[in-house]
């Protein structure tokens, strides 16, 4: 059974979903590679404590929540002239600059964490990369696995690991997003062309 469901997934979904960009910065140059990994390094724990409120942003007059009200505060601050995709812009962002970026009904969670996460992608970004992650993209050479394995290794963010009954169970979900992501923001072609993005494999909510 499982495997005919895999199989019924197969024709129903797309490999991967399409570039929403209603909510999702792109101008299809090498900025928006950054955009991506800014993107994933804030794309994780949306959930209020309980009882209480979600965060929800409103854009172009929609009210958004979750991941949705990420993507589209981003979007949001660079139309207003942020250059939140510059690596040394990043590498600086103070706490209270991304909460002014996430202003809404509500505060989005572990803004600290968040904070953290900016500074270290733009931080890695000049150290190895002059800034671009395309640079690290292309030095995966249309590998996802290596790209991946890239992320894990030197944003320790990404290392999302955990130990379980005395063994190491490797998640590594935002990792394999911002790959999935980069497919989906330049349509496979280019920086989004990865000939073994078949071997990513499913991205395991940290809920779950």
């Amino acid at each position: 059974r499982l495997t005919e469901l895999c199989r019924e997934w197969k024709e129903t979904f797309p490999s991967v979903p399409a570039w929403n960009d209603r909510v999702h910065w792109s101008d299809g140059s090498a900025r928006t590679a950054n955009f991506v990994l800014l993107l994933d390094a804030l794309n994780f724990c949306f959930w209020p404590d309980p009882g209480k409120p979600k965060w929800k942003v409103s854009y172009q007059g929609e009210l958004h929540d979750g991941y949705m009200a990420l993507a589209a505060s981003l979007k949001k601050a660079i139309e207003g002239g942020d250059k939140l995709y510059e690596a040394e812009r990043m590498a600086s962002v103070t706490k209270s600059e991304l909460e002014h970026i996430f202003r809404g009904e509500k505060m989005i969670p572990m803004l600290e964490e968040r904070v953290a996460n900016v500074r270290e992608a733009g931080r890695v970004l000049l150290e190895r990369y002059d800034g671009s992650f395309a640079n690290a993209v292309e030095s995966a050479q249309n590998s996802a696995v290596t790209l991946t394995r890239l992320l894990v290794e030197q944003f320790p963010s990404f290392k999302d690991e955990a130990v379980y009954k005395g063994a190491v169970v490797k998640f590594y979900k935002r990792a394999q997003i911002t790959v999935t992501d980069l497919i989906g923001s330049f349509d496979g072609k280019g920086l989004g062309f990865f000939q073994d993005a078949g071997q990513l494999t499913a991205f395991a909510d940290y809920k779950i």
